[in-house]
């Protein structure tokens, strides 16, 4: 049987980790954004360099996701895909290389799931971009998933209910649909 793989995507700010480390709680497998990761392991910022981190980001994110098909799972999550990166890539003009093009083409996610951006946008050491950025990336990242044949669910934010709440809801939002 092949691993389904379900890809929670969005702009900056709009709650990935939080709704994945709340799924994975759950003993769902989780793959983590590969850009924190990469500015821990390599010690370099978009915000510095955006260019090779985009380079380097891609590269780390195909060999976490072939690495996937090593483990015995049947369903795995994953913060972020390589389809991200190639959004944020193409938003930076920066050019990918033929064999990242060819792993973009080659991707098979089970379904996207797209969540809105918070209310209450917040930067931080990694989370760099503007709030106006981030929201045109996350329409940039909307947009890459649909010019590769996928159509995102979109997971909205509970403003009515309080943050645990809404972390909550748009967690089971997700799994009743997987």
């Amino acid at each position: 049987m092949l691993m389904k793989k379900y890809v929670v995507t969005g702009g900056p700010c709009s709650g990935k980790t939080t709704i994945l480390n709340s799924i994975n709680s759950l003993g769902f497998h989780i793959l983590p954004e590969s850009s924190r990761i990469v500015m821990e392991k390599y010690n370099i910022h978009p915000k510095k360099d955006f260019n090779n981190f985009q380079r380097i980001l891609m590269i780390e994110q195909m060999g976490m996701e072939i690495n996937l098909s090593n483990l015995d799972v049947d369903v795995a999550f994953l913060d972020r895909s390589i389809l991200d990166n190639y959004a944020y890539a193409n938003f930076g003009n920066v050019t990918c290389s033929p064999e990242i093009e060819d792993f973009v083409r080659n991707t098979d996610y089970s379904k996207i799931f797209l969540l809105d951006i918070t209310p209450e946008y917040k930067k931080d050491d990694q989370r760099w971009e503007s709030q106006y950025m981030a929201k045109t990336i996350h329409n940039k990242i909307h947009n890459t998933y649909n010019e590769f044949g996928y159509n995102p669910i979109e997971v909205p934010f509970f403003e009515e209910d309080s943050f645990e709440k809404s972390v909550e809801k748009r967690r089971d939002f997700i799994l009743k649909r997987i």
